[in-house]
Parts: structure tokens; sequence; C-alpha cells
């Protein structure tokens, strides 16, 4: 009777995780189809038969960014006994989810086993979809892990590149002692509360008397696992060398798609009980420990070692991967506000991200197929050579620094006007700063480009259809929301406002 009763309460909850089911059902297609088709040999995307693996593989994302969406507006329920919530929070993130990785499917065509490579990317968005909904600390773990062990795979995919095998290997190391961080903190809080479940452990300790040195040493533990897939400060060290170390489109994949998915399991994690109006309660507030105030100062301190760290890099993919700590540094601050429309400004900010920073990623990636190299030295002359090219990489160099009139800078004003009206004085003082210092290294690649000489730069290919497509679409959303933002600002707040 109660092995009925829990199989009529999966089928019941199944509707809830449509986009995983369609994310899985592609995933075993294009396994079959990479069978079919590729019949041991390592296709890529210029081969007709290696273009079909890909391209259902976009099918697949697309039909389950679709469902996602349609989920934006339903009422939010828990689904398989608490393990799983299907709300608008989950819902948006796992369109982004979907999305984003689409365009890197698109871009990624011509890279070898290319069956192997889609299967690795759709498994990692199953794990971040199923993190975006997570509520309970053993579903965070498993889920968690599913992302990093096909991360760690994609980040040694060229396994010919020796940079490749060294930034899987760190990889893995830092991300098994993240996961064994995450695992012995919530192994403190279950001793401290009794349960797994994030809104119980809220709920218990409220109404309990937990020691405070306890409660911080349990949040840091479980913030460092959850940290560092965000690359936050300190366990950021494994970022830049798997980033540069990575496929171009891999590490734009990295930049983005686990980083939201972080994004996402930290609100989880810090405000497991939504309300539509008003101040939020912050998980394991207790006693004298005031874990907002301990993100605070981790946020503080990520923003301001990426973004002096970034200078001096002459490697392109090197220094936007420490842009990417600083921009996580950025997120982190909204997460400190507990309010719905602070967790709304990090949701518009993390899709702005998305188009500016994916943009300057493959433009990076342009770069390395037409020029074959990613440094500076790259770059130089690139806008005589190629204006149009160097013309996209400005656009989302000054929106990555926040100046306007383009997405950057609304992103920032948004969300640092938020942490201004929650009189968080000083954390905003220290972002706007940051915000400062990047100019230097983000203008020092617009330097290269429009004002160095680049006449021995020797052009190997011309750039893809495809790809000059997406950097141009991107770049021009780039510039569109930096006009007209008003609709993402709605739907974003339509994603805090019902919650659970």
């Amino acid at each position: 009777m109660e092995l009925s009763k829990a199989l009529a309460t999966v089928l019941q909850d199944l509707p809830g995780i449509l986009p995983e089911l369609a994310l899985t059902a592609t995933l075993l297609l294009v396994l079959l189809a990479d069978l079919v088709a590729g019949r041991g040999r390592a296709l890529t995307g210029d081969h007709a038969a290696g273009r079909l693996p890909g391209l259902m593989a976009v099918l697949g994302l697309l039909v389950s960014a679709g469902l996602a969406f349609a989920q934006v507006n339903d009422a939010p329920r828990v689904l398989f006994l608490g393990m799983l919530t299907a709300d608008s929070l989950a819902a948006f993130f796992k369109f982004i989810f979907a999305v984003s990785t689409a365009l890197i499917v698109l871009a990624s065509f011509r890279i070898r086993h290319q069956g192997e490579l889609l299967c690795l990317l759709l498994a990692a968005v199953l794990g971040m979809d199923l993190l975006a909904g997570a509520r309970n600390l053993l579903m965070i773990a498993v889920s968690l892990e599913l992302v990093s062990i096909m991360s760690y795979v994609l980040a040694g995919f060229n396994r010919n590149d020796p940079r490749a095998g060294e930034a899987a290997l760190k990889y893995m190391v830092f991300g098994s002692m993240a996961s064994g961080a995450l695992l012995f903190g919530a192994s403190w809080l279950f001793g401290l509360t009794g349960s797994l479940d994030l809104a119980e452990i809220q709920h218990a300790l409220a109404n309990g008397s937990a020691d405070p040195l306890v409660l911080m040493l349990a949040a840091l533990l479980v913030l460092m696992g959850i940290g560092y897939k965000i690359a936050m400060v300190p366990v950021h060290f494994w970022c830049p060398d798997v980033y540069d170390g990575a496929p171009t489109p891999v590490t734009t994949f990295f930049s983005v798609g686990p980083k939201a998915a972080g994004i996402a399991l930290l609100m989880r994690f810090l405000y497991p009980s939504f309300t539509a109006e008003g101040p939020l309660s912050v998980n394991l507030a207790g006693g004298s420990f005031d874990p907002a105030l301990l993100v605070a100062n981790l946020a503080a301190f990520t923003m301001t070692l990426g973004n002096l760290a970034a200078i001096g890099q002459t490697r392109v993919k090197r220094l936007l991967a420490y842009s990417s700590i600083a921009h996580a540094g950025y997120l982190m601050t909204g997460l400190v506000l507990a309010t719905p429309a602070g967790l709304s400004a990090v949701l518009f900010y993390v899709v702005i991200y998305l188009f500016m920073n994916y943009g300057a990623f493959l433009l990076v990636d342009a770069v390395g197929q037409m020029r074959g190299g990613e440094d500076l030295d790259a770059f130089r002359g690139l806008g005589k050579r190629h204006p149009a090219l160097a013309v996209a990489m400005t656009v989302f160099l000054v929106s990555l620094v926040g100046l306007p009139p383009v997405a950057g800078f609304i992103g920032k004003f948004v969300l640092f006007g938020e942490v201004i009206r929650e009189r968080w004085y000083w954390l905003a003082t220290v972002a706007v700063l940051n915000s400062v210092v990047s100019l230097y290294y983000y203008f020092s690649v617009a330097k290269a480009m429009w004002f160095d000489e680049g006449e021995d730069v020797v052009e190997h290919a011309p750039l893809p259809a495809m790809h000059a497509g997406i950097i141009a679409g991107l770049c021009a959303l780039t510039l569109v929301l930096g006009l007209w933002w008003q609709p993402l600002v709605d739907l974003t707040a339509r994603s805090i406002a019902h919650l659970i």
C-alpha cells in the first residue's frame, strides 16, 4: 500500500519536472543519433551526419526552455516528498540554462566528438535544473555532484592539450574539496536541527538557541561548497586555469551556466521561505551570528580580488576569468538584501551578464579561430581588419564595466541601487570602486583592438556564419537592453513574487 502511494505521488509530481524530462529524452536521443550517425568516427558539425546530434540537442533545449517558461506563472508546489520545488524562480533559471546552452551547442559545431560533448552538456544542464529547484540538502549534494562531474570532463575535453588536462585535474581537486565541505556543513546543520529540509532548518533555528559559532562554521562550510560553483573567494583558485585550459565554448558555458545555478542555489539556501511583500527571513540567523553580513564580506573580497588579479593579464581568457570572479561578487551583493526587489535585481543582472559575457567569450573564440591565439597580441589591429568584430567586443567590454548606454550599466544601476536602498552603503561603495578599477583591464583590450598595430598577425580561417550571427545577436541584445529594459524587469519581478 505504501509503495502504491509513493508511486502515485511520483506520477502526480511528474508535470512539475517537464523541463527535466525533456532534457533526459533529448540526451538519450542525442546519444542514439551519435551512435548511428558517427559509427565510431569523431564527427564535427562540418559533416552532414555530425550536425544531426547538434540540431537535436538545440531542439530539445528549446523545448525544455518553452516548458520552463510556461511554468513561470504557475502556482508553486513541493515535489517528491519535499526534495524539489516547482515555482517561478526554478522556472526562470531553467529557461536561462536551456537557452544559454543552446547557444553553446550552436557555437561548438566545429569541435570533434560532437556527440560526447552534447551528452555532457545536457547532463550538466539537467543537474543545474535540479539545483534550481532543490529544497533539501541531500538533493543539493546529489545535483551538485551531477553538475560537477560533467564539468570536470568538459574542462578536459581536449585530450591532446596538456592545459586541458591540468584544468580538469584542478577543477576536480577543488570540486572534491568543496563537496566535502558542503557535506560536512550539512551534517552539522542536521545535527543542530534534525532535518535536511531547508525550510525546516530555517524554522528550527529561528525557534531554537543554536550556538552562534557553530552556526557560523556550518554556514561557512556550506557556502564554500556552493560558492566554488560561482568562483567565490576563497574557493576561486580553479577558475583562471580551468577557463584558460578548457575549449572556449566550454569556458563560455562555465562562465554563466554553473555560475547561475550557484546563484539559484544560494538563493534557496539563504531564503528558503519567500513572501510576496516585505522583508524575508535569512536562513541560519540565530543569536549574534548574521549570515547576511558574512555573505556581504565574501562578496566584497570576491569582487576586489577578481578585479585586482585581472590587472596585468595578457591572455584574454584569463582576464575574463578573473572578471567573472568579480561579477560573482557583484551578484552576491544582491543576495545580502532580504527583499523581493533585491533578489529580483540579482535575476535581472544574471540575464544581462549572460548576454555580455557570452558575447565577450564567443568573440575571444572567434579571434582564436581566425588568428590562432587568444592573448592580447591576437587582438591588436582588429579594429582595422575586422571593424564589426571590434565594435561588438567594445560593446561587450563597455557593458561589463557598467557604462551607459548599454545593458551592463542598467544591470549595475538596478543592483547597486537596491543595495543603497537597503542602506548597505559600504558594500555599494566597494562595488562602485571595483567597477572603476575594472575600467583599466577591460579597456586594455579595447586599446589593443583600436590603437595598436597588428600587421604581423596571420589569419588562419574565416569566421563561420553561425558564430558571427550569435555574436551579432548578443551584441544587439546588449544594446537594446540598455535602452528598453522594463519587460525584463517585469519578468524577474514575477519570478520572485510567489515562491515557497
